[in-house]
């Protein structure tokens, strides 16, 4: 069963890194486009597998996230196009929402 969910890109310039991130929930991310046009997206995000497809869009995209396993992951991943990235989702709660605070790592 896919979720669709719209996704609104905004993002925000912090004024420094909070010294003690090891408190807040962090997710392992990898991830790799397999296209761009249209968007396919092959994401680990800690044991979890997602394949995600993007309408086209600037600020605002409908997504569909599929569940997948971790042999479909490994197998898709040989078909990822141009860098991939890993990096570090911090959820750091704010007074009025959530904040999703990513840092890239190698």
């Amino acid at each position: 069963m896919s979720k669709e969910i719209y996704e609104i890109e905004r993002k925000f310039l912090v004024n420094e890194i909070p010294n003690n991130l090891q408190q807040y929930k962090c997710y392992k991310i990898k991830q790799g486009y397999i296209s761009t046009n249209p968007t396919i997206r092959l994401r680990q995000r800690d044991n979890e597998y997602i394949l995600t497809i993007k309408s086209s869009g600037i600020m605002k995209k409908l997504e569909y996230e599929l569940p997948i396993t971790e042999e479909q992951f490994n197998n898709l991943w040989h078909k990822v196009e141009g860098n991939a990235i890993e990096k570090n989702r911090y959820l750091i709660p704010l007074r009025w929402f959530n904040c999703r605070a990513r840092y890239l790592w190698s």
